[in-house]
């Protein structure tokens, strides 16, 4: 899921709803850029770009069975 134009508020409600129809449909939701996002909505993994934030602390947030992807 990637909307970097909508707020907050919109993100987290467009998240949930997406992670329902994935959940349902046994589909993983990975998350562009938003860690809190992505823990908040119980999505399968993160996205993050060169400027996004840390990995290293991504990766602990997330735990060892959640998906992590980096730019490079």
């Amino acid at each position: 899921y990637r909307n970097k134009t909508a707020s907050p508020a919109l993100r987290l409600e467009q998240a949930q709803a997406l992670q329902t129809l994935c959940s349902a449909r046994g589909v993983p939701l990975i998350i562009n850029d938003h860690l809190e996002l992505a823990l908040q909505t119980g999505a399968a993994g993160l996205h993050l770009g060169g400027d996004d934030g840390d990995i290293a602390a991504a990766r602990a947030a997330l735990g060892p069975q959640r998906l992590l992807g980096a730019s490079c």
